[in-house]
């Protein structure tokens, strides 16, 4: 009998651990699929930079890196910055061509 119980125990704990894994395979995030241009953060996702580790400033800009990249002939480059200036930052290539070695669609 305590054999049964020790299998039975092993058994339920194999089941909850998969359950777990399952739980944690099943939440992906993809920062080309999930990103915005309307909203910061969105999601599982917050744009920004920091000069010391655990204090992000959130990029706040959402058309300075259009309206600057639209000035260079670059109309489909979207993303986000800071207020007052295009660098760093980070943007989603929305045209049909590579532009600046970023694939259509890719983010960086």
């Amino acid at each position: 009998m305590k054999r049964l119980q020790n299998a039975t125990r092993a058994l339920l704990g194999c089941a909850f651990l998969l359950g777990i894994a399952g739980v944690a395979q099943s939440t992906l995030w993809n920062l080309t699929a999930n990103f915005s241009t309307a909203s910061n953060p969105n999601g599982a996702w917050s744009y920004g930079s920091t000069t010391t580790l655990g204090n992000i400033s959130l990029y706040t800009n959402n058309m300075f890196v259009t309206e600057h990249y639209q000035g260079l002939g670059f109309p489909d480059f979207n993303g986000w910055a800071h207020e007052g200036g295009a660098f760093p930052f980070v943007a989603r290539n929305d045209s049909l061509v590579p532009l600046f070695d970023w694939l259509p669609g890719e983010v960086l």
